[in-house]
C-alpha cells in the first residue's frame, strides 16, 4: 500500500510543485516537508503537528481534506494488545501453613499463644490511647487552623482566575492547535484574513505552525508576537492575567 509520504510526493510532482514551492505557500519548514515525504516521523515535532502539516501539504497541492484524513486514519497504528492477567499460584509454603492451622493436633498449642497475644495487644491499646488523647486534641486544633488558612488562600486564588476570550487572526496560512481548560482540543488551519475565537474558563494552551503569521487578542488586548514567520512555537499558555510557557 502506498504510504502517505509516497502519495504526497507523487501528487506534488504530478502538479509540478517543488518542495520549496510548498514550503513557501504553507510556511512549513522545508526539512519537515522532506521528513513527511520520506515518512520519517522521528524528525517531526509530534503526531499533532504531523497531522496538521500533512493536511496543509495536501491542501496546497489540491488534495481534498477528506481524502488525506481518510489515509491518515488507515495508516494509524493499532493499540498494543492487552497483556493476559497474571494468575497467582499458591506456593508450597502457603499449603504448609494451612495444614499447620487446620491440624487438630496443633490447635491446642495455637489457641493459648493466640490468646496471650490478643491480651497483650489490648493492654497496649488502652495504655497508648490514654497517653495520646491530649496529643490528638492538640493536633485537631492545629488542623483546624491550617484548614482555615488554606480556605482563605483558595478564595484569593479563585478571585484571580477569571474567564477570558481569545481572538486569533491569520496574516499568513497557519496551523493552530489549542487545548482549552484541559478538557477540549481544537485543530484549525487558517488562511490569510480568516480568524477564530475561543472562550476559556481557566487557561488555553496554544501551538502554532507559523507563529509569525497571526495576530492575537485576549479580552480585547493585543498580544505581542509569539514568534517569527514560519516558526513553530509550542505550549503557549493563555490566561486572563497574561501569557506564559507551559512547563
Amino acid at each position: 500500500m502506498e504510504t502517505i509520504g509516497e502519495y504526497l510526493n507523487r501528487v506534488r510532482k504530478t502538479c509540478g510543485y517543488s518542495l520549496e514551492d510548498v514550503a513557501g505557500i504553507t510556511k512549513i519548514n522545508l526539512r519537515y516537508l522532506e521528513a513527511i515525504e520520506h515518512d520519517d516521523l522521528a524528525k517531526l515535532p509530534g503526531d499533532t503537528f504531523y497531522q496538521g502539516f500533512v493536511r496543509s501539504f495536501a491542501k496546497c497541492i489540491g488534495i481534498r481534506d477528506e481524502e488525506i484524513v481518510s489515509r491518515i486514519r488507515e495508516t494509524a497504528k493499532t493499540e498494543p494488545p492487552t497483556e493476559p492477567p497474571v494468575v497467582k499460584s499458591h506456593s508450597p509454603d502457603d499449603t504448609r501453613i494451612k495444614q499447620i492451622f487446620l491440624s487438630p493436633n496443633k490447635v491446642r498449642v495455637v489457641l493459648p499463644v493466640a490468646a496471650g497475644i490478643i491480651a497483650t495487644v489490648l493492654l497496649l491499646i488502652v495504655f497508648i490511647g490514654g497517653r495520646d488523647r491530649e496529643t490528638i486534641r492538640n493536633s485537631k486544633e492545629s488542623r483546624e487552623v491550617s484548614v482555615g488558612t488554606a480556605e482563605v488562600q483558595t478564595q484569593v486564588v479563585h478571585k484571580v482566575i477569571e474567564p477570558f476570550v481569545i481572538k486569533i487572526y491569520a496574516k499568513e496560512l497557519t496551523w493552530i492547535g489549542a487545548r482549552i481548560d484541559d478538557k477540549e482540543t481544537k485543530d484549525v488551519i487558517l488562511k490569510p484574513g480568516e480568524g477564530v475565537m475561543w472562550n476559556g474558563e481557566n487557561k488555553i494552551v496554544l501551538t502554532f505552525g507559523n507563529a509569525g503569521g497571526i495576530d492575537a487578542q485576549v479580552n480585547g488586548k493585543t498580544l505581542e508576537p509569539f514568534g517569527k514567520s514560519g516558526e513553530v512555537v509550542r505550549d503557549i499558555v493563555i490566561t486572563s492575567t497574561g501569557v506564559s510557557m507551559d512547563q
